[in-house]
C-alpha cells in the first residue's frame, strides 16, 4: 500500500498513513480504537448484569410456585 499524505478528520493535522482508506492519523486512530473498546466493555458488562438481574421465571410461574408452597405448608401445619 502506498504512503499518502492526508489531513486527519479528527484533529485536522497532516498525516502520512499507509492504509488505503485511512482518514485518521495514528494518534487519533489509537484514541478512537480505545474509545470503541471501552464502549464494547461497558455493553458486555451491562449484558452480564442484565442477565443476572433478570428473573428466571415468569410472574405466572412464580404465582403457581407460591400457591404450591402455601399448600405444602398448610399440609405440614405451618
Amino acid at each position: 500500500m502506498p504512503e499518502t499524505n492526508i489531513i486527519c478528520e479528527r484533529c485536522g493535522k497532516p498525516a502520512r498513513i499507509q492504509a488505503a482508506d485511512g482518514k485518521l492519523c495514528i494518534i487519533c486512530w489509537r484514541a478512537v480504537r480505545a474509545e470503541k473498546r471501552e464502549e464494547r466493555k461497558k455493553d458486555s458488562l451491562n449484558c452480564c448484569f442484565g442477565y443476572k438481574g433478570a428473573t428466571k421465571v415468569s410472574d405466572r410461574e412464580l404465582q403457581i410456585i407460591n400457591e404450591v408452597m402455601e399448600e405444602l405448608n398448610k399440609k405440614k401445619g405451618l
